[in-house]
C-alpha cells in the first residue's frame, strides 16, 4: 500500500467515525428532549414512541442524501 492510499483510507475511516458519532449524538439528544418533554407534561407514552419514530425517520430522510450513494 502506498502512503497516499493509506492516508485516503485513514481519512475515510475518520469521516465514517465522525458520521456515526454525530448520528449517535443527534439521536441521543432527540430521545432526551422527548423524554423530558413527556415527563414534564404527562402526555401518553404512545405519543412519545410515535414522535420518537417519526423524528428518527425524518432524520434518516434528511441525512440520507449526504451519504453520496444512490441514483
Amino acid at each position: 500500500m502506498s502512503r497516499e492510499s493509506t492516508l485516503r483510507s485513514l481519512r475515510a475511516a475518520a469521516v465514517a467515525v465522525g458520521r456515526v458519532l454525530t448520528d449517535a449524538l443527534v439521536l441521543a439528544l432527540w430521545v432526551v428532549l422527548l423524554a423530558l418533554l413527556f415527563l414534564a407534561t404527562g402526555w401518553p407514552r404512545w405519543g412519545f414512541y410515535a414522535l420518537l419514530v417519526l423524528g428518527i425517520a425524518a432524520y434518516v430522510l434528511v441525512t440520507a442524501p449526504w451519504s453520496g450513494r444512490g441514483a
